[in-house]
């Protein structure tokens, strides 16, 4: 789920920027780009599931003119591809929110004197406003690295159910599987107690690797 984490915080960045410059239409789109976060994610993968339908979804007509092209029934990548974009549009609503309170609290002073200096736009952004908001950058950076590991459950259950032949069954669909499937509990409790580590552990490498460069003040 790497690749859909870094896109589930990419995505909202690309978005907050584009909403805080105030370009047309952007105030009713902040308020349409949070209606995912009330919906549920066993919601979301059955929608999803349907929109990638390779016989009756937006894909359809081209698997019609290509068949076999797009097949996550029996294709793992292809499967992949439906969970990760299910992910990060399930992931927008909260690192928006959080990326674009960050950058409107940048004093406007701050991009008036980048302007003065000659700075264009990229630039602006680049060197004002990316430094400024790392520290929502790194907050939605933990939150969506390790809520990805046990938030999948709903959407693998959904959308693929574990296949097909087991090539999206993760860690945490897994431990689900063989608990209440196999009834082989003692394994999937030992499962759970490797998950909450590797958990853990990852969150320590964050904090420790780039929350000691997380400058906290302007």
């Amino acid at each position: 789920m790497l690749t859909a984490s870094s896109l589930a915080v990419v995505v909202p960045l690309m978005l907050a920027i584009a909403a805080d410059r105030k370009i047309r239409l952007s105030l009713p789109a902040r308020n349409v780009l949070v209606w995912p976060k009330g919906i549920a994610g066993a919601s979301i993968g059955v929608v999803f599931a349907f929109i990638f339908n390779p016989f009756v979804g937006l894909l359809a007509p081209l698997n019609q003119m290509f068949p076999g092209l797009w097949a996550p029934g029996i294709d793992g990548t292809d499967a992949f591809i439906t969970l990760i974009m299910a992910h990060v549009w399930s992931g927008i609503p909260f690192n928006f929110v959080i990326l674009l309170a960050g950058l409107r609290s940048i004093p406007h002073t701050m991009y008036q004197a980048a302007a003065m200096d000659g700075a264009g736009p990229w630039r602006r952004i680049l060197d004002v406003q990316l430094p400024l908001i790392m520290p929502q950058l790194f907050l939605t950076l933990v939150l969506e690295f390790t809520e990805s590991i046990t938030s999948a459950f709903a959407l693998i259950d959904t959308i693929t159910g574990g296949g097909p032949g087991g090539s999206t069954t993760l860690l945490v669909y897994k431990i689900y599987v063989d608990g209440f499937r196999g009834y082989d509990l003692s394994g999937a409790s030992t499962q759970t107690a490797i998950l909450m580590v590797f958990v853990i552990l990852l969150a320590a490498c964050q904090f420790a690797f780039i929350g000691r460069r997380i400058n906290y003040e302007r």
